[in-house]
């Protein structure tokens, strides 16, 4: 049982450790301004 639970909770720290550096990672994506010249 305790095994299980150290599995676990190694699952569950890597995933919010990968999250984390997710969002890092996508806060400086430089997002440019764009204007719809034609609608179809």
């Amino acid at each position: 049982m305790k095994t299980l639970f150290l599995i676990l909770g190694v699952i569950l720290i890597a995933f919010i450790v990968l999250q984390l550096f997710a969002i890092k990672g996508q806060r400086n994506i430089e997002t440019y301004p764009y204007i719809v010249k034609k609608k179809i």
